[in-house]
Formats: structure tokens, C-alpha cells, sequence
């Protein structure tokens, strides 16, 4: 009985392989019970505005200098207003091409055996010294 409930209420229906039938609820942002309310849109807005900031304020320090046709920009104060004002396709490339930078310069994970029972594990070393006090988010 409580299956045909839900098959009833979902709306579109998903047939795979004709072995599987997929039924998909109609997902809309009006069922979620306030979810989506005005303060939680505004929060939600907040703190992406905070990780974008956050985000600049990291990479501003990973670029050494811009080259214009003009001149070039080593003062951090106008790297940041280039990384605010640029077209966000560009924004998207530098900030990944930064994190490939990162990625590549790590350290590898090694093996460490313990001399007193032979247990192998994995020994990750890292330069970031903020990962003294914990994990480096």
C-alpha cells in the first residue's frame, strides 16, 4: 500500500535497461518546509561572499606579478583588484591553475614501517605549517 503511495506521487519516471524503473519526485523549492526562507538565503549569500573574499585573499599571495601591455604589477593591494575586477572565466583560470600548482609541489604520501612490530603505514609530510595545529582545510 505505502509503495503505491509513492509511486503514485512521483512524476517522472526513469526506465533503465527495461530492468529498472527510476521514479523521480518533482523537485521544487516550495516543498521543503522553509527551507529556502529570506534569512536563509541571506546567510547562504553571507558566507559565499566570505569564501569568495577568503579565496582572493589566497590567491592574491600566490601571484608574484601581473605583465599588462603597460607595466608590471607587483603591489598586492592592485593584485587583489585585478583578481575582483577581471571577467570570471579568467578568475576561474588562475584560481585552478593555482590549485594544480599546489597539487603538483606536495609531497608524496611514503611508507614508514615500525621497527617493533612491522606495522606499515603511510607518512604524509607537509610544508603548510598552519597543518601544525590540524588538517589545513
Amino acid at each position: 500500500m505505502q509503495k503505491d503511495i509513492l509511486v503514485k506521487k512521483a512524476c517522472i519516471n526513469l526506465n533503465i535497461k527495461n530492468v529498472y524503473t527510476i521514479y523521480l519526485n518533482n523537485l521544487h523549492f516550495h516543498g521543503y518546509h522553509g527551507l529556502f526562507d529570506e534569512e536563509k538565503i541571506k546567510q547562504l549569500n553571507e558566507v559565499m561572499h566570505l569564501i569568495t573574499e577568503l579565496t582572493i585573499e589566497t590567491l592574491k599571495y600566490s601571484i608574484a606579478s601581473i605583465r599588462t601591455p603597460d607595466t608590471l604589477v607587483t603591489e598586492i593591494e592592485f593584485i587583489r583588484d585585478f583578481l575582483v575586477n577581471c571577467d570570471r572565466k579568467l578568475y576561474q583560470e588562475i584560481r585552478d591553475r593555482v590549485i594544480e600548482l599546489r597539487n603538483s609541489s606536495e609531497l608524496k604520501p611514503f611508507e614508514v614501517v615500525c621497527p617493533n612490530c612491522s606495522h606499515k603505514h603511510e607518512q604524509t609530510l607537509t610544508l603548510d605549517q598552519a597543518a601544525f595545529f590540524g588538517v589545513a582545510s
